[in-house]
């Protein structure tokens, strides 16, 4: 295995949480009387939920938009939080090959929570979350708070997200990234190894590809 310690993003990463952010936005633009297709609130919110908030809602409803998507989110309650098909394998398989798997996350302890409803938390070593109060990604500052606490050398590490700025906030703290695209968002997304499926990452791993 070629990387020994590896660091997650939760939304669209490790949890296909996509379709539930769109049911929520969608609820709120419902509201304000805001018309979008889901794939224009998909593409946007893909980004980050703060540009998909200020493109659709502009500076008069970007911050009731996010309100109410909150509410909603809310609503969605634990039955819609699922990790992705075939998730559990890989990261038994890499904490069997003595590697270690930490969270990185800008959701809160919900997070963590469901990781630990389905099982899943005790293959993560530690986390970060927004309650802890570091700068959101890109900035490397989270990433590097746990290299330091766990004294890990960056070259061993390996940042896996569903978006360029989880990708860069590897980069950004001397990390090597991984894409997983489960969504099929970016099929041309260039300068890191990219997956659309678990299935896919574990042969991988099986190979020593990775």
């Amino acid at each position: 295995m070629r990387f020994t310690h590896w660091f997650w993003d939760f939304d669209g990463t490790l949890f296909d949480t996509y379709p539930r952010i769109v049911r929520a936005f969608q609820k709120g633009l419902k509201q304000l009387g805001i018309e979008k297709t889901d794939s224009e609130v998909f593409s946007l919110a893909k980004r980050t939920l703060a540009e998909a908030a200020a493109v659709i809602g502009g500076e008069q409803a970007a911050e009731r938009l996010m309100d109410l998507y909150y509410v909603h989110a809310e609503e969605e309650g634990p039955d819609t939080l699922k990790p992705y098909e075939g998730l559990e394998p890989v990261l038994d398989f890499i904490r069997r090959s003595g590697g270690h798997s930490y969270l990185y996350t800008h959701r809160d302890k919900s997070g963590p929570e469901a990781l630990e409803r389905e099982g899943l938390l005790g293959y993560f070593d530690d986390s970060v979350t927004h309650d802890d109060g570091f700068p959101s990604k890109p900035a490397p500052d989270a990433l590097l708070h746990l290299v330091r606490r766990h004294g890990l050398d960056p070259k061993d590490c390996v940042m896996v997200g569903d978006r360029p700025i989880d990708l860069e906030a590897g980069r950004n703290a001397g990390m090597s990234s991984l894409l997983f695209d489960g969504d099929g968002a970016y099929p041309a997304y260039p300068g890191a190894r990219r997956f659309e499926s678990y299935s896919a990452m574990l042969e991988a791993l099986r190979s020593g590809e990775l």
